[in-house]
């Protein structure tokens, strides 16, 4: 019988992990997320919209954007293998994402 397999998500290391440890720090300087978001979606409205004055961004898009931005970066970059920080803060803007949309969930 062969040997049992390490559980592979059991891992310190998972971007995920990082990502979550990343956010609680950051909150300690920037505060919750949600009103960050308010505010970038704000200042990006006019640039996605510029012709549209009364069209906004909304928050989780704003989440979106940057991590499409590290996306991006990720792609450019090849997907180096010991360059794990465009991982990360895919997670940790997906985890902004999330706290958005809870947040929206909220207000209904």
């Amino acid at each position: 019988m062969p040997a049992k397999r390490e559980d592979i998500w059991d891992n310190a290391e998972l971007p995920a992990e990082k990502a979550t440890a990343i956010n609680r720090d950051r909150m300690k300087t920037y505060g919750t997320p949600v009103p960050n978001m308010e505010m970038f979606a704000d200042l990006i409205s006019p640039i996605v919209y510029p012709n549209e004055p009364d069209r906004k961004v909304t928050p989780p898009q704003a989440a979106m954007i940057l991590v499409q931005l590290k996306v991006m970066r990720e792609v450019q970059a090849g997907y180096p293998l010991d360059y794990p920080d465009n991982l990360e803060d895919i997670c940790g803007w997906a985890n902004v994402l999330f706290q958005c949309k809870e947040a929206s969930r909220a207000s209904e």
